[in-house]
């Protein structure tokens, strides 16, 4: 679909935080999870504002295209 996720963050076993980039948009998926199930509760999709180092080469690769 185009999407190309940059940067997870896991470090809590109830909440996990993708970076995804496509073409010029870049956004942060938020996904709390059930501790007893490991399925997603809540899932939140915003435009991201702070772009990890793998984000920002995937930005530069997009605009040389």
């Amino acid at each position: 679909m185009g999407y190309k996720i940059t940067s997870v963050n896991a470090d809590r076993a109830d909440y996990v935080e993708y970076e995804i980039v496509k073409g010029s948009d870049t956004y942060e998926v938020q996904i709390d999870l059930d501790r007893n199930s490991g399925k997603a509760s809540k899932v939140d999709v915003a435009p991201n504002m702070w772009h990890a180092e793998a984000t920002e080469k995937a930005l530069e690769q997009a605009q040389k295209r």
